[in-house]
């Protein structure tokens, strides 16, 4: 959480680099091989969630609000992702045995982070609610930055607008 909490950058600030030139946004922002994950914090409106799917969607608006979805976490109960493994660099392939214990430490801070998401309020009651946020992602060529972003911190800030 620390390595996340210290290095991540205000979403907006990403989202408007990227629009106007996402090349420069990837390799200013981006972190890890190929500059390929992204730190990430800010607020933003939950808009809905996706209780059909095991990760658990939740489209987030972050100001200025227009009512469009921004950005996308993944509050679990399955974390599709190993972001938080990769983006901050302190977790490397080299201090474990073998590939099996790598994944095994992914895995291990996806289920932290799907519980920590758990326990701001559960997904099903996150709609419409203002929140703040803080993790990492995934950044793919040619999408936009913010799309399933594994949060460590999860707090409401404003029940209902």
């Amino acid at each position: 959480m620390p390595a996340v909490l210290d290095s991540a950058v205000d979403a907006r600030v990403v989202l408007d680099a990227a629009a106007s030139n996402p090349e420069r946004a990837r390799a200013q922002f981006g972190r890890g091989p190929n500059h390929g994950y992204l730190l990430l914090k800010g607020r933003g409106r939950v808009l809905a969630v996706d209780a059909a799917s095991l990760s658990h969607p939740a489209s987030l608006d972050v100001p200025p609000f227009d009512g469009r979805a921004d950005l996308t976490l993944q509050l679990g109960p399955v974390i599709f992702s190993s972001a938080l493994r990769d983006a901050t660099g302190v977790i490397r392939f080299s201090d474990f045995v073998n590939q099996l214990q790598f994944a095994d430490a992914g895995n291990a801070l996806n289920e932290r982070a799907a519980r920590a998401a758990r326990a701001a309020g559960g997904s099903a009651s996150l709609g419409g609610k203002l929140v703040e946020f803080a993790g990492a992602c995934a950044w793919n060529p040619g999408a936009p930055p913010g799309q399933s972003i594994v949060p460590v911190r999860l707090i409401i800030i404003e029940e209902r607008p």
